[in-house]
């Protein structure tokens, strides 16, 4: 390499094709806090997945003082509680900043249980190329849930992020497989469970996410969406 030169990803920027976990984190008012956002750089993409229980869904999201946008959500209603389970992802072009507020507001109400996972991705454009998502309610208490999708991905090295949830748990445990990597499980009580996973170098062509739910003694449902970038 040429002094002076620092290495290139396939797309042409230093930051083509990368996604970093930066930040998570659960719990009463962690819907208005500060997250860490890492390196800032011109096109920073920073991405967040929610996962959250309430008798609404959320209106809109704020990240580092700018309007972010909803790229996927799945919701499914427990049918007991009156509460939603909900999956999210939101994105916002963030290039400044290290760290910022990440603000959440619910069209009404409260929320039962939330946790978030914060993402920065190098990418051409803020709008996955592709977006999926499911949700299943088991038949049985205690019940795993089997949660799959398949995303078509454009480009190759493409970035694959994927964000899943479950509320009203004693204890849960998630298993991401066929595709991205689990980067954490984030549980709020007995509210909410939420799994987050990625993968940077993807090929083109069809690529299936898959997650298992392993919940315990409550009846539930689980929920994913699902996303994936050009480099």
């Amino acid at each position: 390499m040429l002094p002076g030169l620092s290495a290139v990803h396939p797309g042409g920027s230093a930051h083509s094709g990368i996604i970093t976990l930066v930040d998570h984190q659960s719990g009463s008012g962690k819907d208005n806090a500060t997250y860490t956002f890492g390196e800032a750089w011109t096109g920073r993409v920073i991405a967040v997945g929610i996962s959250y229980a309430a008798g609404a869904v959320i209106s809109s999201v704020t990240i580092g003082g700018v309007s972010a946008t909803k790229q996927v959500a799945q919701t499914e209603n427990d049918g007991i509680f009156g509460e939603s389970h909900n999956a999210e992802i939101w994105t916002a072009t963030v290039p400044t900043g290290t760290s910022g507020n990440i603000t959440c507001t619910l069209a009404s109400g409260c929320y039962v249980g939330f946790a978030m996972s914060v993402y920065s991705i190098g990418t051409v454009s803020e709008t996955p190329t592709d977006s999926d998502k499911t949700s299943k309610v088991p038949a049985f208490d205690g019940d795993p849930i089997n949660l799959s999708v398949t995303l078509t991905v454009a480009t190759a090295n493409s970035t694959v992020m994927g964000v899943g949830s479950m509320a009203r748990i004693s204890s849960s445990s998630s298993t991401w497989s066929h595709g991205p990597t689990e980067d954490v499980d984030v549980q709020y009580l007995s509210y909410v469970s939420g799994t987050t996973a990625s993968k940077m170098g993807v090929p083109s062509g069809a690529y299936q996410v898959e997650v298992d739910m392993d919940q315990h003694f409550t009846l539930n449902s689980g929920v994913m969406a699902t996303a994936c970038w050009d480099p």
